[in-house]
């Protein structure tokens, strides 16, 4: 019983050594696995870090910084965007100005690398000025009926079937309303 009790002692013992330092193995491994994937890359004199093999995340480019380069430069170039997006290089600014192209949201031409002829074909700034006083005046027609429907479903007194048409044509009204007049006209009139 005694040698059984010392045994005991002895794997107790090396339990308490052994673990810290299997610890400590674990993390001197680790931290050379992560040395090899925490590496800095150069990349048109920028540096971006990675970290776990995934780049961080990049300067959002998106079309109202196309919108932000045309205004203040009247023209559009490869390198007035890469000026705004250092850490996107050449092929991956061609590759998103093709994607919108292919979506017809731009048109441009590429002639010895360079842009030219380009143009924005869905701009939002001119959709809202394209709207005429007449097309604005329907939609306060549209609104005022909006309006008056939420009066006849909130109405206690209206019948069911009354509120059910009501919320039917309330519900017409309200898609032909685009989001950003709606909310202005329910500031102007409530």
């Amino acid at each position: 019983m005694g040698l059984k009790m010392v045994n005991e002692l002895n794997l107790t013992a090396m339990q308490y050594l052994i673990a810290p330092l299997a610890l400590l193995l674990l993390m001197v491994n680790l931290f050379h696995f992560k040395s090899y994937q925490l590496g800095i890359r150069t990349q048109d004199q920028h540096e971006t870090l990675q970290l776990g093999g995934y780049p961080m995340a990049k300067t959002p480019f998106t079309q109202e910084l196309l919108h932000q380069i045309l205004e203040e430069t009247g023209t559009m170039s490869l390198d007035l965007i890469q000026d705004k997006l250092p850490d996107w290089s050449e092929k991956d600014i061609k590759s998103r100005l093709s994607g919108w192209r292919y979506r017809n949201a731009i048109d441009y031409k590429m002639v010895d690398g360079e842009i030219e002829d380009f143009e924005l074909l869905h701009n939002k700034k001119n959709t809202t000025e394209a709207i005429t006083a007449g097309k604005l005046l329907k939609l306060e027609e549209y609104f005022k009926q909006v309006q008056a429907t939420a009066e006849i479903i909130n109405k206690p007194t209206a019948s069911d079937s009354n509120r059910l048409k009501a919320i039917q044509l309330q519900q017409v009204a309200i898609e032909e309303i685009p989001d950003f007049f709606y909310k202005e006209l329910t500031e102007i009139y409530n």
